[in-house]
């Protein structure tokens, strides 16, 4: 058995002996090869940073409503087509030295187009970026990738931040331009309220019952001045039947025939003063015929002419028992006149009035529909406002919330 196993042995040292040389020659060579692929050979260097994107408001449920989410996922390949733009890395050349103003066109496309190459961005998970940088030299390698790192990071918090500022500045002007448009409808049914306030909805009950109340004391004031007309008519047709303007003729021809009795005693017919007052006499004979034969109107002249007759001979003639009636008469005449053309002109007015009552009372309706669709449009108005209001303090508490958790967000 120990035989064998030395056989078996000197075999193999034997089959190693005679390929001696084929396993020496790679020993040897192959370490030297390699260090010269190594030196002679590209060299290639790589960092990473890693990006952590926490929304810890999302976990508290008193602040998940007023939270505005990163939507990180959704938005890898956009930011990812971003960081790689011309403009994000000619900024991070920029801000590095690498392109100068003297720079040609040509240079700063290698140097963007190297930069593009040399950056990958991978999404680990939800909420974990890694960005990658690979280069042949480590020259300043930590610089760029801190650069870019900070380029990311403003694409990525630059929607946060620009919309809520957005969202405020457009609801402060929303809400400005909605709270002119409010004031301005406000102003607009209070002066329809106050150009209609006689025919406003709530006032059509008390309306109509004025307008009946008046309708009543139209038809009683009628009626008094139906019984005031037909009492002046009978005091009129009653003065002008005892017809005073006769009665004061025939007072005038009596105390003439008395005169003419007096100078007849004293002289004779033909005498001049006895011959004036038989003229006068005869002229008021044929006025007093004249005035029974034809049958007259009691105008409103013959009142005047008559209280001038009745002062006159008031002041002439005392003694007279005629003249009291007639002024008495008289009085009651235009007292009655007075009468009629007091109520007259109280109805009138009353008609007036009830004229305007019966227009408010038909415009009610169209009034309440102006009404309520001035309410209606207010009230939406208002509502909008409310509502932009309500938004406009939610983004400000919302861009307050961002700012204040915007250091433990990245």
């Amino acid at each position: 058995m120990s035989g064998s196993v030395f056989e078996n042995i000197h075999y193999l040292l034997d089959a190693a002996w005679r390929r001696r040389y084929l396993i020496a020659v790679p020993a040897l060579l192959l370490p030297i090869l390699g260090l010269a692929v190594y030196l002679y050979s590209p060299k290639s260097y790589e960092t990473h940073t890693t990006i952590l994107i926490q929304e810890t408001e999302k976990l508290n449920p008193f602040l998940e409503d007023l939270s505005v989410s990163t939507n990180l996922k959704k938005r890898m390949a956009a930011l990812n087509s971003l960081l790689h733009s011309r403009h994000v890395l000619l900024d991070v050349a920029v801000g590095l030295g690498m392109v100068a103003e003297n720079t040609s066109e040509f240079e700063r496309q290698r140097i963007i187009d190297n930069l593009s190459r040399s950056l990958t961005v991978n999404l680990l998970g939800s909420d974990l970026v890694k960005l990658t940088y690979k280069s042949r030299s480590p020259d300043r390698i930590v610089e760029i990738v801190e650069a870019v790192t900070e380029r990311f990071m403003e694409n990525l918090l630059a929607p946060h931040r620009s919309s809520i500022r957005s969202s405020e500045r457009f609801l402060e002007g929303q809400l400005e331009t909605q709270r002119e448009v409010l004031e301005k409808a406000e102003e607009g049914l209070a002066d329809y309220k106050a150009e209609h306030g006689t025919e406003l909805p709530e006032l059509h009950a008390s309306n109509v019952v004025r307008l009946r109340n008046i309708r009543q004391s139209i038809a009683e004031r009628e009626t008094e001045l139906a019984g005031a007309s037909a009492a002046y008519e009978t005091l009129r047709r009653r003065l002008a039947q005892t017809s005073p303007v006769i009665g004061r003729i025939e007072e005038q021809i009596v105390a003439l025939n008395s005169d003419l009795a007096i100078l007849r005693s004293r002289y004779t017919d033909r005498h001049s003063r006895v011959q004036a007052v038989l003229r006068q006499r005869d002229y008021l004979q044929r006025e007093r015929a004249r005035l029974m034969a034809v049958e007259r109107r009691f105008e409103s002249d013959d009142m005047d002419r008559l209280w001038n007759m009745a002062s006159s001979a008031t002041t002439t003639e005392r003694d007279s028992d005629a003249q009291p009636l007639l002024v008495s008469q008289l009085q009651l005449l235009q007292t009655a006149k007075t009468r009629v053309e007091q109520l007259d002109k109280e109805v009138a007015r009353l008609r007036e009035l009830a004229t305007e009552l019966e227009q408010m009372v038909a415009a009610t309706s169209h009034v309440e529909q102006e009404l309520k669709k001035l309410e209606r449009d207010l009230e939406v108005k208002r509502d909008l406002y409310e509502e932009l209001l309500g938004r406009y303090e939610k983004a400000r508490v919302t861009g307050a919330l961002g700012r204040f958790e915007e250091p433990q967000r990245v």
